[in-house]
């Protein structure tokens, strides 16, 4: 495990409470490869953290070439959410990349 792994682990067992940390490992073991613990913290986000807009978007993409119907479901919920949270840019985005995958 890389340093910052270690220390982002640390950070997470400290505050269970922010989703940042849960998200920058998830995006950290993503970089790595490591594909099976960056999922396992993309689904923790979406159950502990599900108004986390940046999950749907990270989440879905990385998942978009392996999984594209799961990748579809997480473009359709994060637009969903974005709209709620007024986040247009973000839903923008998300709908840019969903348009790719139809």
């Amino acid at each position: 495990m890389n340093d910052r792994i270690s220390k982002l682990v640390q950070l997470a067992e400290k505050d269970k409470s922010d989703p940042f940390t849960f998200y920058a490992l998830a995006l950290e073991f993503k970089s790595i490869g490591e594909q099976k613990k960056a999922i396992e913290y993309f689904d923790f986000l979406i159950a502990n953290f599900p108004d986390y807009l940046p999950t749907y978007l990270q989440y879905g993409l990385f998942v978009q070439e392996s999984d594209p119907i799961n990748s579809k479901r997480l473009f359709l919920a994060g637009i969903k959410l974005s709209e709620i949270q007024n986040d247009f840019h973000t839903k923008r985005e998300l709908e840019e990349f969903l348009n790719e995958l139809e």
